[in-house]
């Protein structure tokens, strides 16, 4: 699903022209921004290659490869305006009729999945620590643009919103993780207790000036916590908890239209208990 804010004297002026006249000037002074929701869903095939190394009984070095897949989101798409006075969207499709166009009732998203190389080493110390290190990259930088496809039922009217004018640069860049762990059991005689902490960080693939609400990726650090406990062979007991630090940004060269300059900050608390056979 996506919900994304269009400014009509942007999306309905051809590039290079000057927004407050022509038509898409007119549909801002008459209806204002709208917010545009969309749902849709896609089927698809991944793959993937990956290989582990066990080079003595106490250390094991992993590789994994996942292809890039395209992915085509298709469902339907729905407008609401801002302006208080329109208070359904079939007044606001009437609206647009009254003036001779129509809105796309759904919508084809294309964005693909990036290639990622995923890398990653363990070693058993002794019989009561294990520590782990795990690095990932996410191959965003050749992601560079997001497809929309308005579709329109038939009918009289002008179809205003077009895949040119909905369509956005993203700019990805390459986005990598990085996390370390340990593993300690305490009780050496009862080895089914067994205490993890571990950190990592992950840096968003987004940059600034193609920030949006819509997709509000921010590079953030992780700390966790956990406890399992081996009840017998079938039963385990766990829990856990994660921090995530959201590396604040202070957006102003937004090129988003309408602009996303923002200031944005955040932090998560995730607690969980599980009961595993």
């Amino acid at each position: 699903s996506m919900a994304q804010k269009l400014s009509l004297a942007h999306s309905l002026t051809p590039k290079g022209e000057d927004p407050s006249t022509g038509f898409g000037g007119l549909a801002q002074n008459l209806i204002g921004d709208l917010k545009m929701d969309f749902d849709g869903t896609d089927h698809g095939i991944g793959w993937g290659l990956s290989v582990l190394v066990t080079p003595l009984p106490w250390l094991s070095f992993g590789l994994a490869y996942s292809g890039s897949t395209t992915s085509y989101f298709e469902g339907p798409l729905s407008f609401t305006a801002y302006n208080e006075a329109i208070t359904s969207e079939e007044d606001l499709r009437k609206l647009a009729g009254q003036v001779g166009y129509k809105l796309p009732t759904r919508m084809t998203l294309s964005q693909g999945l990036p290639h990622s190389l995923h890398c990653g080493v363990s070693a058993a110390i002794g019989s009561r620590v294990e520590v782990g290190l795990d690095v990932r990259l996410w191959f965003y930088n050749f992601l560079l643009r997001q497809i929309l496809q308005p579709s329109y039922d038939d009918g009289p009217g002008k179809e205003p919103l077009t895949k040119e004018s909905l369509s956005r640069s993203k700019d990805f860049t390459l986005s990598w993780q990085v996390a370390a762990g340990v593993l300690f059991r305490p009780i050496a005689s009862y080895p089914n207790l067994e205490l993890m902490v571990g950190a990592g960080y992950d840096q968003s693939p987004l940059p600034d000036h193609t920030y949006t609400l819509d997709n509000p990726n921010l590079s953030h650090a992780k700390l966790s916590a956990g406890v399992r406990w081996r009840i017998n062979r079938q039963w385990r007991l766990s829990a856990g908890y994660l921090l995530n630090l959201y590396i604040s940004r202070d957006i102003t060269n937004s090129e988003t239209s309408p602009p996303t300059n923002v200031k944005v900050s955040s932090h998560s608390h995730s607690p969980a208990l599980a009961m595993t056979y």
